[in-house]
């Protein structure tokens, strides 16, 4: 095999792996495009979902506003029977003692749900950086891909130099040739000169 002939099957090589790069770059790329579209679903349908959960909590607010319009209500009538309900102070106090426990449960409830919203916020920030971060990787794949391009380029052009000087060399050897010759010819007419005489 000539030098020529292993360059030209060394570039083939070349060439069939960028295609292959190429096309594993795409189906990559497809791949990528679907698991973003996927996580960007469940993002939609996890915000759906806390929608829903907010809604029956404001509910439940509503309703625990309305239970206290009632108390109101009821202590306004207490304050009116106040003469009449001193004995039951004690059941009232005890009544009033049990209403603030469930305002400090209700307090860690929504600090609760506050936390699990910042853990949501963390965790879209860090798919973002994901993201990114995938788009940075497929740019310096591309570069990547830019640079075995241009190699191929110049490993074209030491082909063509190779061949340049191949036939330089062979020139060189057929003027080396016909040198040797005219020398050897020159030597015979020397000896049959020397031969005569």
């Amino acid at each position: 095999m000539t030098i020529k002939d292993s360059g030209t099957e060394f570039v083939t090589k070349i060439h069939n792996e960028l295609v292959q790069i190429r096309a594993n770059q795409i189906e990559l790329g497809q791949e990528l495009t679907e698991r973003i579209n996927d996580v960007a679903n469940r993002v939609k349908k996890l915000d759906s979902r806390m929608e829903a959960r907010f809604d029956a909590v404001d509910k439940r607010f509503d309703a625990i506003d309305k239970r206290f319009g009632v108390i109101d209500e009821r202590l306004g009538d207490v304050d009116k029977r106040f003469g009449v309900i001193d004995e039951r102070l004690g059941d009232v106090d005890k009544r009033l003692g049990a209403l603030e426990t469930t305002q400090d449960s209700i307090l860690a409830t929504q600090k609760s749900m506050q936390e699990t919203l910042d853990s949501m916020q963390s965790r879209q920030d860090s798919m973002e950086f994901s993201q990114k971060s995938m788009l940075a990787t497929l740019v310096s794949m591309q570069s990547r891909q830019e640079s075995m391009e241009t190699t191929l380029d110049s490993v074209q052009s030491q082909q063509k130099s190779m061949e340049t000087t191949l036939d330089s060399v062979q020139s060189h050897q057929e003027s080396m040739e016909t040198a040797q010759q005219q020398m050897l010819s020159i030597l015979l007419t020397i000896q049959r000169k020397l031969d005569v005489n």
